[in-house]
């Protein structure tokens, strides 16, 4: 005789093989018959990504080279290369505003494509919208109701038809994190193929950004720390002192910010990367609570990333003025960069841009001490018509010091070209904002 429970038990015991096997139809259909050869992964994406090498074993200039990337960064141990792609641009059908190749000992590391986000609310402005902005005395643009509308549509739509073309492409995709630490963590879905793993997140209203990422790596829970020590081991040879008198940290990562506000977590990604640390300013200007188009606190980021630094076994100061030599010399000499808030003006960058190529003959102490004496004077006199605006709040990096002209140096997350600019302690205190921020260890 059967009772009612083995009864009970043997109709669970169906439905849970009945569902099993649903789940595995469901499966098989969602996924390709055959994994995709590297021409059909291109012709798919739009961009010529891959080859029948692996992409992870390719010099990453030879990678860059064919998506016409510009190399943005090259330091002894990481090189970066970016592209803020023509409005035409498409990958997997869905416009892409960056294109970023990071490679790690020569060879490419990790790709990552933003597609709609935050940063770049201004370009869903109207016509109106524009007109008013060149029409007014600041020139910024004003964040409508509809702006905010139409970027955050725009982000919906696009990690929908991203999702749809990777699961056509890939098959079925599977859950995915990266980070460990809370506030620093990207969630999302991930397609494996050939060794790449694929990650696609959407953080509401935040951004939508595709990373191609090695799996090996992406599955080590040890990666962030190992690179964290094996950056620490190179500081030292990275302080150079030389015969003028400069003492500056090389060795920098660059980033070009290029069109978004976001000076803060662009400086951060750069001093990350310094120290081996994965970083990307869309994420960081997401953990900093940034604001549409840009406008970061300080203070906010530092938290963000508080769980990251320390983590990796590094630490995070703050309170420094950073307006002086004797502030900030304890920290270049050990070879970290100071995180500096400050007004930064269309005057003082004129000022320093003009200033840069006179600087050029300072090479040794008895030019330095001529260029202190005859040229200095009269900048430092006029250091205190600089202007501060509420609206020309800005973050860079100061990397040096100069003892004997009474300089420092700093440098922008705004490409290359703003690599090394040094202005005097005068003008530095003349637009200081009184919070600077150091990563250290």
């Amino acid at each position: 005789m059967v009772t009612h429970s083995e009864c009970r038990s043997n109709c669970q015991g169906v439905i849970l093989i009945l569902l099993f096997c649903l789940g595995m139809t469901l499966l098989k259909a969602a996924t390709p018959s055959t994994i995709p050869s590297p021409e059909v992964m291109n012709q798919t994406l739009g961009i010529p990504l891959f080859t029948q090498e692996s992409l992870w074993s390719e010099p990453a200039e030879q990678v860059a080279g064919r998506l016409r990337l510009r190399q943005e960064s090259l330091t002894s141990a990481e090189s970066g290369y970016r592209l803020y792609p023509n409005t035409d641009a498409s990958i997997l059908g869905v416009r892409p505003f960056s294109l970023f190749l990071q490679g790690i000992g020569g060879k490419a590391a990790r790709f990552s494509v933003i597609f709609a986000n935050k940063g770049d609310v201004g370009v869903y402005a109207s016509a109106l919208d524009r007109r008013r902005a060149s029409a007014s005395e600041s020139g910024e643009m004003l964040i409508t109701p509809q702006m905010m509308q139409a970027y955050q549509a725009a982000i919906r739509q696009d990690g929908d038809q991203l999702r749809n073309s990777l699961t056509s492409l890939l098959g079925a995709s599977i859950p995915a994190k990266l980070g460990k630490v809370a506030g620093m963590e990207e969630r999302g879905e991930r397609w494996n193929w050939r060794g790449c793993a694929f990650i696609l997140s959407s953080p509401r209203n935040e951004y939508v950004a595709l990373r191609v990422l090695p799996a090996a790596a992406l599955d080590d829970l040890n990666t962030e720390r190992n690179s964290f020590m094996a950056s620490k081991a190179l500081i030292p040879k990275r302080v150079i002192h030389r015969e003028n008198g400069d003492v500056i940290i090389t060795d920098l990562p660059m980033v070009d910010q290029g069109g978004k506000g976001y000076c803060v977590p662009a400086t951060y990604e750069r001093v990350l990367r310094y120290y081996g640390l994965s970083a990307d300013m869309n994420l960081l200007a997401m953990a900093g609570r940034t604001g549409a188009g840009g406008g970061t606190s300080m203070a906010n980021i530092a938290a963000a990333t508080y769980g990251l630094v320390r983590e990796a076994g590094g630490k995070i100061t703050s309170g420094i003025s950073g307006a002086k030599i004797a502030d900030v010399q304890p920290y270049i000499d050990k070879g970290e960069p100071v995180l500096w808030a400050l007004y930064s003006s269309d005057e003082l960058n004129e000022r320093l841009g003009q200033r840069m190529s006179e600087r050029a003959c300072v090479t040794d102490a008895k030019s330095a001490d001529q260029w202190s004496k005859r040229m200095l004077p009269p900048v430092r006199a006029a250091a205190r018509t600089l202007p501060k605006q509420e609206g020309q709040g800005h973050v860079c990096l100061i990397i040096g010091y100069n003892k004997l002209t009474g300089e420092i140096a700093i440098s922008d997350s705004w490409g290359p070209a703003f690599a090394e600019r040094w202005l005097t302690e005068e003008e530095a205190q003349a637009v200081n904002q009184g919070e600077s921020t150091v990563i250290g260890w």
